[in-house]
């Protein structure tokens, strides 16, 4: 599949998650402008919902609100099959479309969006410079987000990374390079 075919068939993918999505955005190759048709990566906040679930046991009745994801999350995607992850629970879900497109839908909080759509976008090298300029300024990355010390740094957009970092925020297609020059 050529390139424009690839953006397209994103896109289409896109609109598809994005209605079960708070936010939701292209990741990887086809955000970096690079050629590999053959695996597309998504990154997005589901959509969820809370329901008051009752717990009772002998001596008492507890309300608990418990936040789902939409029921339809994933499964509106035409033509795929999931083959890793749970869509109701997984932060990662794998899926094949028209038996032959990997599809990967990283899932994650409004509160570490940013941080991980510079991780998801990649490539690898810029990956590593990340989580190794972080650690230079004394943070430290866990559960998928950023802490200094307990506290836990909001990064909800690429600009807040790119401002905890200390650099001018990168363009996609140029991280590759930027990392060949400054590491």
């Amino acid at each position: 599949m050529n390139t424009e075919k690839a953006e397209v068939l994103s896109k289409i993918i896109l609109s598809e998650l994005s209605l079960h999505c708070e936010k939701c955005d292209e990741v990887g190759f086809i955000r970096r402008k690079e050629n590999d048709s053959n695996n597309f990566s998504f990154l997005c906040i589901p959509n969820l919902h809370s329901e008051i679930v009752i717990k009772r046991d002998l001596f008492k009745e507890t309300k608990e609100i418990l936040h789902t994801r939409d029921k339809d999350f994933i499964y509106n995607i035409k033509n795929c099959k999931i083959t890793k992850g749970n869509p109701k629970t997984s932060n990662q879900i794998s899926l094949i479309y028209d038996n032959v497109i990997r599809l990967n839908v990283f899932c994650c909080k409004q509160e570490n969006y940013g941080y991980q759509l510079a991780l998801k976008t990649g490539p690898l090298n810029f990956t590593t410079f990340i989580y190794s300029r972080l650690k230079r300024l004394g943070y430290v990355c866990k559960h998928a987000s950023i802490y200094k010390g307990t506290k836990l740094i909001q990064c909800t957009q690429e600009f807040d990374l790119f401002s905890l970092l200390n650099i001018q925020e990168i363009n996609p297609e140029n991280r590759f390079s930027f990392c060949l020059n400054n590491m």
